[in-house]
């Protein structure tokens, strides 16, 4: 593609440099940003999620006036507490704490009968309402003590009958610190009272009474939302309701103003959704008792503010432009070394897959945690769920059972034997109720659990009921007193409990299983079955009672042992009863005050609840169950998810040491690399390093046999060349005159530089018979030990063909005929000047074979003028071409000999030397009377090294020089 667009090449590279050191790394850097700020974003949307649902389910918990009231009262019992903290001050109560009353009042206005206690009776200036002192105090003093002996006798019964006006003062000592609902009335609707008789403050205890009158039902959620708005800054907590035409109106009016809640708020109630999500915030939703629903919204995390968004898509996109605006200097003008480059290289090519492994991985991973807590979830709701059906299998061992004792009793004769089979049940903590009876309301067989206390009305409407089954059993239609009783009893018992409860023909149809009986917080089973009579119609009815409740907790108590025992659970859990707080039972291993709340919230919705608390830095589960079976109470368990964050915290572990390991191979390859490949060429850089400044003694170690060991053992095969070039440029050194000559007046000195080792430049000279003096300056074309040898050949020619006595014609012509004959042509032609001066009358004959033409300085015009003799190179053609010619040399004059390298040089500016140059180099420098031959040739070799500076000369340099001496007279005259 390059031979047809020739510019391709350089574009292509510069595309994949843009996208390999500029995209790539800005959008892989993008990319692991974006999803490390979307997992920290969602895990921050979650933690606020729970704590959504955590403030609703309080705010649902307290969105009530007897809730509010009682927070407000037991808060204000404290502070009286603390405001007075000895009997002292009783006798006269701080002006704090008759304010902190008055506040109260103003609180719940025409709504509130405050009475306080101190040791000797009421504190009144503390205290207000109608009600009589005496009776208030009495009263105080039976709740405390029927709070201590756990009973209440009779007439402190009647005497808070009478003081709160209610038919039954049982449940008033068991709902201490709590609000306590009265049977509703125009007056009063609900009381609370705490006392501490052993308190050592003045302030012993309360009494509050309630009446609603025409109290907002909704002020307690608006006194709530006005505090956790101002306390909250992270979660506003807002009121939503739905009118009869569709719309949607929330408050305050700070959530009302989004119009994405609102949309989003009213798809929800369409769609029955709990949570709601908009581009800019999301919320929580949980209806209220009545009248709306409550909403908690927050914004949306944002691990990246908008600003540091821009900063860092600046940053990107200004890397990218820099990458364009050098990628033509990339790899030559980036880096240093090479390892550092591919130690780079390598660790960005492992480092950018380990960085998308973390970041995928962690996706996977939080997926795996939310997986794992799943299973434990399910393995805790499956535990608690069939410890709740299993009573139901404990109802149906119990009616086996029955049913067995039953027909062991049908199988007796007599009377008395079947009522010893009965007599065991007298013994079981289970049977409340036992009667066998027959038609004519005769008993076999009478127990009631608790004995006389039970009364007389309640044991008479069991064997009313009991009689007209049997009668029914056995077919009689008669109509008598009996009937008529058992009717008025059943229509009475199912106007409160229900219709049809304790009617005959329900209790015929339900015979040989338990049937649920509730009236008011009590549940009662019945267990019907019959004794044939020698008529083979029934005879005996057997009814066996039990109370549910008690029941119930006895199997938990029970069941609960035998779940602790099981090593594989870890889970603690504990059964809250609905009614009756002391018939709960609390696993010492968890906190009441969470299980209970746990419990209500799920009694509340009657769902299964969930929630997770950090519990002294491990993370606990906890799970509200609302029962089936175990209709009275709600199970609360808690299992730790230790076990999820060990096993995330170990895959994390294996993440890192995956990506490390990634990392290491990276550095690892770049490692093998550069001991590999690196190693080696620095070894053939260090030989050539050697080459350069002539150390032919090294030798460049072979690490491997392979295509680098191959390349260290060449250049070892070339250091031994060079040693033998070495040799070589000794040998051809040796070919040149030793030193400069001085004859007479006349000196004459000459120096080579080659270009290479061995270079193609000859010069040379001689002194023969005590008056002539020769010398030659030749130019071989080449270099190497061709052109040393042609040199050698020069050098021989010279020794034996030059003399006074020939001619240097004769020398040129046999010497070209050397060349001739052994091929050289063009290839190694040589260019040849030779001269022969006359020592006595210095005259100097010349002979030009093709050389460039000499500088002749004449000290009488102080100017360098060449000598321009044609001539052709030898070993071209067998016939010499050379122009002869012939001057004198006077007194002061000089002649250099140069070869071409001198003036075809070139500077850092691209200037050449030149002819004229040269000139005016040789007329400075044989202008000085007093420099010699040798004086001349070192000041132009120092003017030419000053011209080029730094570039290479352009081809061996050699100059010569001849100068005679000029005359001086005593007098100093020349």
């Amino acid at each position: 593609m390059t031979e047809f667009f020739p510019g391709a090449g350089r574009a292509l590279r510069g595309f994949f440099i843009v996208l390999v050191f500029g995209l790539f790394p800005v959008l892989t850097g993008a990319y692991g940003l974006r999803q490390i700020a979307l997992l920290e974003e969602e895990r921050a949307t979650a933690k606020l999620t729970v704590e959504q649902g955590r403030l609703l389910t309080r705010v649902q918990t307290l969105d009530d006036e007897s809730a509010l009231r009682t927070r407000v009262i037991g808060r204000v019992f404290e502070r009286l507490k603390r405001l007075m903290p000895d009997r002292a001050a009783a006798l006269e109560p701080p002006a704090a704490a008759r304010a902190l009353v008055d506040r109260v009042h103003r609180f719940f206005p025409d709504q509130l009968e405050f009475y306080v206690f101190g040791e000797s009776g009421i504190i009144p200036e503390l205290s207000s309402g109608p009600r009589g002192k005496g009776a208030l105090v009495r009263g105080f003093r039976a709740l405390v003590d029927a709070v201590e002996r756990k009973k209440m006798p009779a007439a402190e019964h009647g005497l808070l009958c009478a003081l709160f006006q209610v038919s039954s003062a049982e449940t008033l000592p068991s709902a201490r610190g709590r609000y306590q609902p009265l049977i509703p009335r125009p007056r009063d609707s609900g009381v609370i009272w705490d006392g501490h008789p052993n308190c050592k403050t003045a302030v012993r205890g309360f009494i509050a009474v309630f009446h609603d009158g025409a109290a907002d039902p909704d002020r307690p959620l608006r006194l709530l939302l006005r505090r956790v708005n101002r306390l909250r800054k992270d979660i506003a907590l807002g009121w939503c309701r739905q009118d009869a035409s569709g719309q949607i109106y929330i408050t305050p009016n700070s959530i009302a103003r989004d119009p994405g809640v609102m949309r989003e708020t009213l798809a929800a109630f369409s769609r029955f959704d709990r949570q709601i999500q908009t581009e800019e915030s999301f919320a929580s939703l949980a209806p209220r008792r009545e009248n709306g629903h409550l909403i908690a919204v927050s914004k949306r995390p944002r691990l990246l503010s908008d600003e540091a968004g821009l900063f860092l898509r600046v940053i990107g996109v200004g890397w990218v432009v820099l990458i364009f605006l050098r990628r033509d200097r990339i790899g030559t003008g980036f880096g240093a070394r090479l390892p550092l480059k591919l130690g780079a290289l390598f660790l960005t090519a492992a480092g950018v897959p380990s960085l998308l492994l973390v970041i995928s991985g962690s996706y996977a991973l939080r997926d795996h945690a939310h997986v794992r807590r799943q299973m434990i979830e399910d393995f805790v709701v499956s535990r608690v769920r069939n410890f709740d059906e299993r009573s139901e299998e404990r109802v149906t061992a119990f009616e086996v059972a029955l049913a067995r004792l039953v027909e062991k009793a049908q199988r007796q004769e007599t009377d008395a034997g079947r009522a010893a089979v009965f007599e065991p049940l007298r013994n079981t903590e289970v049977t409340d109720q036992m009667l066998v009876i027959d038609e004519k309301g005769r008993c076999l067989v009478e127990h009631f659990i608790q004995g006389s206390a039970v009364p007389e009305v309640q044991k008479k409407l069991v064997s009313a009921v009991g009689t007209e089954v049997v009668r029914k059993l056995r077919g009689s239609s008669e109509i008598d007193a009996a009937t008529l009783s058992a009717d008025a009893v059943s229509d009475f018992a199912g106007g409160i409990m229900g219709k049809g409860v304790l009617n005959a023909e329900v209790l015929i149809q339900g015979m040989k299983r338990f049937q649920t009986i509730r009236f008011g917080s009590g549940n009662g089973m019945f267990y019907e079955n019959t004794l044939l009579g020698a008529d083979g119609k029934p005879e005996w009815l057997v009814h066996i009672g039990i109370d549910r409740n008690a029941f119930q907790n006895k199997y938990c108590l029970r069941e609960y042992r035998s779940l602790r025992r099981a090593g594989d659970l870890p889970i603690r859990l504990s059964a809250v009863h609905g009614v009756h707080p002391f018939r709960t039972i609390i696993d010492e291993g968890m906190d009441e005050r969470v299980t209970r709340e746990i419990a209500r919230l799920a009694e509340l919705r009657r769902v299964i609840a969930r929630e997770v608390r950090n519990e002294r830095g491990e993370e606990m589960l906890w799970i509200g169950f609302p029962c089936r079976m175990l209709d009275s109470y709600t199970l609360v368990a808690k299992a730790p998810l230790g076990s999820v964050a060990v096993a995330i915290d170990g895959l994390w572990r294996q993440l890192w040491l995956l990506a490390g390991m990634l990392l290491c191979s990276g550095a690892l390859m770049a490692w093998l690399l550069t001991e590999q490949v690196l190693l080696p060429l620095r070894d053939v850089a260090t030989g050539i390093e050697a080459i350069a400044r002539r150390d032919f003694r090294h030798r460049v170690p072979v690490r491997a046999n392979d295509e680098l060991g191959e390349i260290a053992g060449l250049l070892n095969r070339v250091t031994e060349g060079m040693h033998d070039l070495e040799v070589a440029r000794v040998v051809q050194e040796s070919l040149f005159p030793g030193g400069g000559l001085e004859v007479r007046e006349y000196g004459i000195y000459g120096v080579s530089r080659a270009m290479t080792d061995i270079g193609g430049d000859y010069f040379d000279y001689r002194v023969v018979g005590g008056r002539h003096l020769i010398g030659l300056i030749g130019d071989v074309a080449g270099h190497g030990v061709p052109a040393a040898l042609i040199m050698g050949m020069a050098k021989s020619a010279f020794s034996l063909l030059t003399g006074p006595d020939r001619p240097l014609e004769q020398f040129m012509t046999a010497f070209n005929e050397l060349l001739v004959a052994q091929g050289t042509r063009r290839k190694h032609m040589m260019t040849v000047f030779c001269f022969i001066l006359d020592l006595e009358s210095g005259v100097l004959t010349v002979l030009n074979g093709g050389h460039n033409f000499p500088l002749l300085y004449r000290a009488s015009t102080g100017r360098a003028e060449e000598i321009e003799l044609i001539g052709h190179p030898l070993g071209v053609r067998r016939k010499v071409l050379a122009e002869r010619g012939e001057f004198a040399l006077q007194p002061g004059d000089a002649l250099v000999l140069y070869t071409d390298g001198v003036i075809e040089s070139r500077n850092g500016a691209d200037a050449v030397v030149g002819y004229e140059r040269a000139a005016a180099w040789v007329a400075e420098a044989a202008g000085h009377p007093d420099r010699t031959a040798r004086d001349v040739v070192e000041e132009l070799f120092r003017q030419f090294d000053t011209f080029i500076g730094s570039q290479p000369a352009g081809d061996d340099i050699t100059l010569v020089c001849l100068k005679r001496r000029p005359l001086v007279s005593s007098g100093g005259n020349v």
